[in-house]
């Protein structure tokens, strides 16, 4: 699971510093306690050891350094032999007591992002990640970072700003082995905090295929705008770390953000009487590309969370185990055929990896692993034997002595289980298990001949071989769409619901995507949302002939066209706007607050029957928000109600003709830092084109420097930052007011850094 990364330096380690490790204590493995204990463990609560990665680098006081050790641990992971005993045992352990050090990937789909990259070079801590792509992963030592506040202080802005994003390196493996193209539906099951999100929007943008080759921000401007295809759909049960803010400075119309249960995650069928060209003969909409990165007890992070030493916990996983199959479950329902789906954890226990993966392959018989690309970094095989332990009870001598542990006891086969530690009120499981269960006479024939020996194809990363965390992560795919039914199931404790079988708590979903009549269970169109949460938003068609519509469009000369028509003439900056793309978003107030542009992946989701609230997922954003309700107590004579959003105002300002404006690099500066800018120091209120701007939204950029000495290469890093610099305002009589938060504007604070660096030089 994710992703930050610690960095505090050995030489550091005194009761201060250690503070940092206090500060991001997770909520685990030791358990869930109080109001979230039932949520977590239904899996309706989202488990993430460093829940808010951006502050993972905060000081302040605490009592000492926790402590480095935890026997019954070692010796939980030493019966396990995920490493030979003797000098590669001792290596381990050594591993996971030193800091993990810092890395940071960067986005390419944003302006200036080869400047990103040539500053942390010439930082002179960093160094690339060699299998990554394009030289868009870098590290240093979490000493070095420490110890250098400016490296420190400008790598958190740029991360504030959405050039780049903290990531440990093992964290890229999994979107970096789906291999997203710009076309592909993606579903990032357990989003939170976002960083596997930002990398497939990232890689959505950014790569080098014929009719997406220029990023939406940057294209330069004499070009046509090309729109995305795709669509990445992130959804998390947490309300309060699903990656809203972070998504939102990607400005991507294929984002798609969604508050929802994983393990209950339901299927979205075309509308009727829509052609369907994703599966043929089968109007469910399926994905290409899924990361399911489940909540896990986190022991694989030790590095940079060293207070697991003390709260690890061997029950914690027997708990997360059931949570984690069921999601894995269900994601592999929703995969398309010959797509790929990542199963991965931070955590070395076979019972949250190895079994759950086993346990999936043994209930889906059209479901395989494949083997994962090359990785240029040691990586360990996957285990295909491993036994299951549980805590023994300590006496009371032992409980008045402070005895931790009384010891683990051991089990290699479902029937050495006794009924105690079986459901319902046990917590051991059949699936836990490596070898076939027993059922009567006869051996469970799900597991497959091989099936163990398939598992070789996971990968396993320890700390101790290539200086990261502990992960694990294993790739699948599926030859037909063909959901789990009732033959599929241990034949004992099966109940039945409405659209899905629970059977020991994994959900496996009927084969609800083709019915008789070819069209989805009328069960599902029935079914109602019982209400909107005040995070939900819905989205609407634009009605291209609407007064509002008009209106909006003539104020701000926003010329329209549609995509079809666009595919045929191009889209030229003048005329870019596709009308059939752009949807009114509505709050749960049935309010309108926004005016989003989405691509035509993002559609399918927006327009799917019945739609996510009828199971209890909720949209919170889609797309770009180009536009904003102005007010309606605030500039009262303004003509239009409607004003440019900062999140989209670097692309409205390709759309635009009127409302449109740029300054000199002074004025700018102080519009940027003071929010607003007298109209004395506006050299002229017009429009771009001359024509005298009117009372209401605007756009302001920065007029482009020029400097005779500069060469070609230079010119065109200024062009790409000054691309990136647009603030969303309203020009009032007093002069220009800009209207962006603090979180919107850093992107456009870090482009004004990086552009003054430039000029400097």
């Amino acid at each position: 699971m994710e992703e930050g990364s610690i960095v505090m330096g050995k030489e550091k380690k005194d009761a201060a510093a250690w503070n940092h490790y206090n500060k991001s204590r997770p909520r685990g493995p030791a358990g869930p306690t109080g109001k979230n204990k039932n949520k977590r463990r239904r899996g309706g609560l989202k488990k993430k050891v460093n829940e808010n990665e951006e502050d993972h680098h905060k000081k302040a006081e605490c009592s000492g350094p926790p402590t480095q050790t935890n026997t019954e641990m070692e010796d939980f992971y030493k019966h396990q032999a995920i490493v030979p005993e003797g000098e590669a045992w001792s290596m381990f352990l050594a591993a996971l007591k030193t800091p993990l050090p810092v890395c940071v990937r960067i986005n390419r789909s944003r302006p200036g992002w080869g400047l990103v990259i040539q500053k942390l070079k010439s930082m002179g801590v960093f160094v690339e990640v060699p299998w990554y792509p394009d030289g868009l992963a870098l590290k240093c030592e979490a000493g070095e970072f420490n110890t250098n506040p400016e490296v420190k202080q400008w790598v958190d802005r740029a991360n504030a700003g959405g050039l780049l994003t903290y990531q440990e390196e093992v964290s890229m493996l999994p979107a970096h082995l789906l291999g997203v193209e710009p076309h592909h539906l993606v579903l990032d099951t357990c989003a939170t905090p976002g960083s596997k999100t930002l990398q497939c929007i990232d890689r959505m943008h950014f790569m080098d295929y014929p009719p997406y080759q220029e990023p939406l921000a940057s294209a330069a401007a004499d070009q046509p705008l090309r729109y995305n295809q795709g669509l990445v759909l992130a959804n998390d049960c947490d309300t309060k770390f699903i990656p809203v803010v972070r998504t939102r400075k990607l400005a991507s119309p294929t984002t798609v953000v969604a508050v929802g249960n994983a393990a209950k995650f339901p299927p979205l069928f075309h509308p009727a009487g829509t052609h369907c060209a994703d599966v043929e003969g089968s109007p469910q909409v399926l994905y290409d590309r899924i990361v399911c990165d489940v909540p896990c007890s986190g022991d694989g992070t030790l590095r940079k969370n060293p207070s697991i030493w003390s709260t690890w916990s061997l029950t914690y996983p027997l708990k997360l185990h059931t949570t984690q199959l069921r999601i894995l479950m269900r994601a592999l329902h929703h995969l398309a055929p010959g797509g790929r789906l990542t199963y991965s954890t931070c955590s070395m226990n076979p019972i949250e990896n190895e079994a759950v993966v086993l346990a999936a392959l043994a209930r889906l018989p059209d479901v395989h692993l494949v083997p994962p690309r090359q990785v240029p970094f040691p990586t360990e095989p996957a285990l295909t034997s491993w036994k299951v332990a549980y805590p023994q009870k300590r006496s009371e001598e032992q409980r008045s002595a402070g005895v931790r542990s009384a010891g683990l006891e051991w089990f290699e086969k479902w029937e050495d289980v006794p009924l105690a530690l079986r459901p319902p009120k046990g917590l051991l499981r059949d699936t836990m298990f490596a070898a076939p269960v027993t059922r009567g006479s006869a051996v469970d024939t799900r597991i497959r001949p091989g099936m163990n020996e398939e598992l070789r194809q996971c990968l396993r990363v320890l700390p101790h071989n290539g200086d990261t965390g502990g992960f694990f992560v294993a790739v699948f795919t599926k030859s037909e769409h063909k959901a789990a039914t009732a033959h599929h199931l241990p034949p004992h404790d099966q109940c039945a619901s409405q659209n899905a079988k629970e059977v020991d708590g994994v959900v496996a979903m009927q084969d609800a995507s083709v019915a008789s009549d070819g069209k989805p269970p009328k069960g599902l169109k029935e079914t109602k949302p019982r209400g909107l949460p005040h995070y939900a938003r819905e989205y609407l068609d634009v009605d291209a002939n609407s007064a509002e519509w008009q209106e909006m469009c003539d104020f701000h000369g926003i010329a329209t066209q549609n995509t079809q028509e666009a595919a045929q003439g191009g889209m030229k900056p003048d005329a870019s706007l596709p009308t059939d793309l752009c949807m009114w978003e509505q709050s749960a107030m049935m309010r309108r607050v926004g005016l989003s542009l989405v691509s035509k992946g993002t559609m399918k989701i927006l327009k799917a029957e019945p739609p996510l609230s009828a199971g209890g997922v909720f949209i919170h954003s889609a797309g770009i928000r180009i536009m904003e309700p102005i007010q309606a107590n605030f500039l009262m004579c303004c003509k239009c109600r409607w004003r440019p959003a900062q999140e989209g105002a670097a692309f409205l300002s390709r759309c635009m003709s009127k409302q449109r404006t740029t300054l000199a690099l002074g004025p700018f500066k102080t519009l940027l830092e003071n929010r607003e800018l007298p109209m004395d120091q506006i050299p002229v209120a017009a429009d771009s084109d001359g024509s005298s701007m009117q009372v209401g939204g605007v756009v302001v950029g920065v007029e482009l420097p020029s400097n005779s000495s500069w060469s070609m290469a230079q010119r065109a890093q200024v062009q790409e930052l000054v691309d990136g610099m647009w603030l969303a305002c309203v020009l009032t009589g007093k002069g220009l007011q800009g209207f962006t938060s603090n979180n919107e504007i850093e992107g456009v604070s870090m482009y004004m850094t990086m552009l003054t660096e430039l000029m400097e030089v």
